[in-house]
């Protein structure tokens, strides 16, 4: 059947898929001779499951969720994991673009757009740079965010009556799996129709591990929300999976046994700081002789201390032992970097990015790790936190704003999809050799590998924003009469025809 009459039936509604049954007699079994495969002695427990990611998800997320939580409360090693990720994912925030082929309109949109993100957070909290960290560093931690958009009345006092509420995975109603009256199913708080198509979600009202005084405002109460009105920004890790891993799950188990091997290594540290001494008297004797031939107990209050420049008598047939605990193991420093190397390289982030170790590092070693870093962040970045909330969040505002007349944009419902399309310019990252890395910049550009807006553009800027700048500090400046060194217009190998004033001496 040709493509066209494949799509023709489609649309028709005829292209349904076919049941067969098959004849199991003729089946045919073979041997397991690749050892991954073998269900010998040693392998036959490993990684056998063969439950789908969602049945993994709903028995496991769970507990999996709260050691995610509590390693990051209270574990330095996934304090830094995470806080190394996320600062690379939104430094000062992923800002957007339009690219309307109006630059008038595109320049208004942005104005708008840059006064609203003030204003834009449900909890009047955060701007959008903290929203973006705020989300990135939810659905690591959980495996799921969620972005909630509150359509406001105009009367309130926002720019453009439209926030944005985050909440956590776990506000997910989890508590029931099967099908609903409407015929629809739901999973782990999400509800599909019979296309297997999201229509809904199914949120606790309040989170459910909170117990304040919102209790009594309905927190145990279920809400259903249109997949319309909400983002779920989550990480799937394969087809069909509907909900989110956190990202420590692949560490939890190994920074829980470095904790407890570092507690055990701290109190050994501990004891063997202290420096004590043991007084041993002649066996079977509990008493001393005292005056008069009376007995003296000793009491706990009898101990001696060390003073300094002291001499201290023993008894007769007493003498004096010191401790002498275990010493550290030598073996525990390149022990506990292999493990830090194995969770840098788990976690997606580098050694030095973990601990700040640059013993042994060069030039070359962090360059290279940085730039294998920089491509694992930029998949994260447009994938995940760019697709799944930033441009959502950008279209629902200016539906918004154009609907409340905050902004006027002619033949807007017939050119929707174009107007509200743009492009996001993530926070650039700072070189480890800045100046051989603009050199390489203007090698390409000048080559014509890459345009001047792209190099802007990956330095997290705008390049039209940055040509306006430009055009304002040239301006003022030949109005004042000064000449800055910076000014390619008057430097070396500068375009007499750019010139503001050709008649200066060049280098003047």
């Amino acid at each position: 059947m040709s493509i066209i009459n494949r799509v023709k039936n489609a649309w028709r509604g005829l292209s349904t898929p076919q049941t067969i049954d098959y004849d199991y007699s003729t089946m045919i079994k073979a041997d397991a001779e690749v050892e991954s495969a073998s269900t010998s002695r040693r392998m036959r427990t490993w990684g056998t499951s063969t439950s789908g990611p969602n049945t993994l998800l709903t028995g496991n997320v769970a507990t999996t969720r709260s050691r995610s939580h509590q390693s990051y409360r209270n574990n330095p090693i996934a304090i830094s994991c995470v806080d190394s990720l996320v600062s690379s994912m939104v430094g000062r925030g992923i800002t957007p673009r339009w690219k309307t082929g109006d630059r008038t309109l595109d320049a208004d949109i942005l104005r708008l757009w840059n006064i609203s993100c003030t204003e834009m957070d449900h909890d009047n909290v955060l701007g959008m740079a903290g929203l973006q960290e705020l989300v990135a560093r939810t659905f690591i931690l959980s495996g799921d965010a969620m972005a909630h958009y509150q359509y406001l009345k105009p009367t309130r006092d926002l720019l453009v009556p439209f926030q944005v509420k985050i909440m956590e995975g776990e506000q997910f109603y989890e508590n029931y799996n099967g099908l609903l009256a409407n015929g629809n199913a739901l999973l782990m708080g999400v509800e599909f129709n019979k296309k297997n198509e999201r229509v809904s979600y199914h949120l606790n009202k309040f989170h459910p591990g909170e117990s304040d005084s919102r209790s009594l405002m309905g927190s145990t109460d279920v809400v259903k929300v249109n997949v319309q009105d909400m983002s779920h920004i989550f990480k799937p890790l394969r087809p069909g999976q509907c909900r989110g891993w956190p990202k420590l799950s692949g560490i939890l188990t190994r920074l829980k046994a470095i904790d407890e091997y570092e507690d055990g290594l701290l109190d050994a540290q501990k004891t063997s700081a202290m420096f004590s001494a043991f007084i041993t008297k002649p066996g079977g004797e509990s008493v001393d002789p005292g005056v008069d031939g009376e007995s003296v107990n000793y009491q706990e209050e009898d101990y001696l201390g060390l003073e300094p420049a002291s001499i201290t008598t023993l008894l007769p047939g007493e003498d004096i032992k010191f401790a002498n605990p275990p010493e550290l193991s030598a073996a525990y420093a390149p022990w506990i970097k292999n493990q830090l190397l194995r969770i840098s390289a788990a976690f997606g982030i580098t050694y030095e990015q973990l601990t700040n170790d640059l013993e042994g590092a060069n030039l070359a070693t962090v360059r290279a790790s940085l730039l294998e870093f920089q491509r694992r962040c930029r998949m994260m970045q447009f994938n995940i936190l760019i697709h799944m909330f930033c441009k959502p969040l950008a279209t629902k505002w200016l539906d918004t704003a154009v609907l409340c007349g905050a902004i006027s944009i002619p033949k807007y419902i017939n050119n929707r999809k174009t107007i509200t399309s743009t492009v996001w310019d993530p926070d650039g990252w700072e070189w480890v050799d800045p100046i051989k890395q603009a050199n390489a910049y203007k090698i390409l550009n000048r080559c014509g590998y890459i345009s001047r807006s792209g190099v802007v553009s990956s330095m997290g800027n705008n390049s039209e924003v940055v040509d306006a700048e430009i055009a304002s500090d040239n301006a003022r400046a030949d109005s004042a009469g000064v000449i800055y060194d910076s000014d390619p217009r008057y430097g070396k190998g500068a375009n007499n025809t750019n010139m503001a004033n050709p008649n200066k001496e060049e280098g003047k």
